[in-house]
């Protein structure tokens, strides 16, 4: 395989980057280069271009408005320690492959960003803590895995739109009842943590689940929601209350006290007689005149978590991607878009997988075909779809012929059950590769005949391209490749790090303290050449965060530079390096 993918490699010519390449590429620097910021509208596929001083006074008045501390220490140790003698709890219950697989290499204290509320007055605006690099983020993705694992919690929640209308459909409407929607004021800042917590510990001694299980759990949870730190221009905020939207064990935490919530006062016969909940947003059948009774009510359980309130319009009430419309005594459903929405899908015209720029239709369709809609709200979102297909350069006919694969696949689940049945397939092994269709397509026939499948990803994102509004981690802080030139001559040493560059640095130099040549290539060099190095020619050739392409990254290094002063040529030989080697 590795030989036919290598004249593969060979067959492609060296092309010279057009003219329309380097216009796009000089727009985009000009961009990169102006004072603002590029960023994601909340709830929304728009993009918000804020001033960088205006950015940053919104969030600085997020974090007074929360009143997140900031903290003089860095936690950053402290929390790897926590962490560290956690698994090695998690390793003694559970074993030590898991134990090893929730080790973060390159720790970092999370970091803040936020996005615009466009769809409020206003200048209000989302935090989100990117966890990613925390010391407790593995850890927090094991727990949610194994708590699910589990019975759940009995709770009124639905899963998406389409149980919400199995929910909802039946219901007959009095003559004095309406439709309203409650929704929790951000969700994830009220969060009472300590009762969240309280409700988990109880709910897994109703489940009988072991003791020392439910130990570790318990612990975890609680390690997860202590470390709630987060950096923002170079200063290190506590949230002090609620959880950070960002950290993967948050939703689940907020499930377990809206499902508690909810069952108490269902319990305490509270509730209306029809209550449908998804995350923080809920829809009600309500008698009209007990509306401000009810709400009062809710805003009364607890001092931190505050609802506000929806009544339908002209019988008409949106929830979820929903719009529900009363006739007459029951309900009817049409599609619901919020009045943010641009209808930008990728182009037709992107350099971009053909699956990636049909999903959106894909899930567009899907929804069509799947809910129960009247014939004039079908219409209605089949030309939504269609105009929306027309503004990103696509023909109706791919909307048809989308529609009629959904619509086909439907008939059969509604004439048989057997085809809804899940069908347990083998599955391939998967291939992530970037794509350039001039090698990516001719790589797909040769990778399915070793029953290897392709998928694609696009790495040249404009939003990558543009910038960041977090803080920026610095070069000798991250992970990679790195290169260490010697002072006294042109040899270079290039090696890989899953830890800090800087980190790995100091022990090559703890080895020339010692005088421990056979532990370092660049130890030996300096101790049999008398020559030196110092921390200023340390430079990060490229981040790597997949630990499993470490090795190939170090090889194409050591083998592309003949002044390499490494002891061999990495952990990897292969024909494509040295091809990857030419064509640079």
């Amino acid at each position: 395989m590795r030989g036919k993918v290598a004249k593969v490699i060979d067959s492609v010519p060296k092309e010279k980057s057009s003219n329309v390449e380097k216009e796009q590429l000089s727009v985009i620097k000009n961009l990169k280069d102006k004072s603002v910021y590029y960023v994601k509208a909340d709830k929304s596929n728009s993009v918000v271009i804020l001033n960088k001083d205006d950015y940053d006074e919104r969030v600085m008045d997020l974090i007074k408005e929360c009143k997140y501390t900031e903290t003089k220490r860095n936690p950053l140790k402290q929390m790897v320690r926590e962490s560290n003698k956690l698994r090695q709890k998690i390793k003694t219950v559970f074993s030590e492959r898991v134990s090893r697989s929730l080790v973060v290499s390159n720790p970092s204290i999370p970091k803040l960003y936020a996005l615009p509320k466009t769809h409020k007055p206003g200048k209000k605006m989302r935090p989100i803590v990117s966890s990613v690099s925390a010391p407790t983020y593995k850890i927090a993705k094991w727990l949610v895995g194994e708590l699910k694992k589990l019975p759940q919690l009995e709770s009124m929640s639905v899963k998406n739109s389409f149980e919400c209308v199995e929910r909802v459909k039946g219901v007959k409407f009095n003559q004095d009842e309406i439709l309203v929607s409650f929704d929790v004021c951000s969700l994830f800042p009220s969060i009472p943590v300590d009762k969240a917590l309280e409700i988990l510990e109880k709910h897994l001694e109703s489940i009988n689940c072991e003791a020392e299980k439910k130990s570790v759990y318990i612990e975890t949870a609680k390690l997860c929601m202590k470390q709630n730190f987060f950096q923002f221009r170079e200063k290190t905020y506590q949230v002090n209350f609620g959880t950070n939207m960002g950290n993967p064990l948050s939703p689940l935490i907020a499930e377990l006290f809206m499902a508690d919530f909810e069952m108490k006062l269902k319990k305490e016969n509270l509730l209306p007689r029809v209550w449908i909940r998804y995350v923080d947003d809920v829809c009600a059948v309500v008698l009209k005149e007990q509306v401000p009774e009810i709400f009062k009510m809710l805003n009364s359980r607890h001092d931190s978590i505050k609802f506000t309130c929806e009544i339908e319009q002209d019988g008409k009430l949106p929830f979820l991607d929903l719009e529900l419309q009363r006739v007459g005594n029951g309900i009817e459903f049409g599609v619901y878009h919020k009045p943010t929405s641009t209808r930008r899908t990728i182009t037709s015209d992107s350099n971009c997988p053909i699956q990636h720029k049909m999903a959106a239709y894909h899930s567009m369709v899907h929804r069509l075909c799947r809910l129960p809609l009247s014939v004039a709200n079908f219409k209605k979102e089949y030309e939504y779809i269609l105009e929306t297909a027309r503004l990103n350069g696509y023909k109706a006919e791919m909307v048809d012929k989308i529609i009629y694969k959904h619509s086909k696949k439907v008939k059969k689940w509604e004439l048989s059950t057997l085809f809804a049945q899940s069908i347990t397939k083998e599955e391939k092994q998967r291939v992530s590769m970037t794509f350039a269709p001039k090698i990516t397509n001719k790589f797909n026939k040769i990778f399915s005949e070793h029953d290897l499948e392709m998928v694609y990803r696009s790495d040249n994102k404009l939003k990558n391209l543009l910038g960041s509004t977090k803080d920026k981690t610095p070069e000798l802080q991250k992970s990679g490749i790195y290169a260490v030139q010697c002072s006294e001559c042109d040899k270079t040493y290039y090696g890989q790090t899953k830890r800090n560059i800087e980190e790995r640095f100091k022990e090559h130099t703890q080895c020339i303290r010692l005088n421990q040549p056979n532990k370092s290539a660049i130890a030996a060099h300096v101790i049999n050449e008398g020559h030196g190095v110092n921390k200023k020619s340390l430079k990060l050739l490229k981040q790597v965060n997949d630990d499993r392409r470490l090795d190939a990254y170090e090889a194409y290094y050591i083998q592309s530079n003949t002044n390499s002063l490494n002891l061999d040529s990495g952990n990897i030989e292969s024909c494509l390096l040295r091809r990857a080697v030419n064509l640079k």
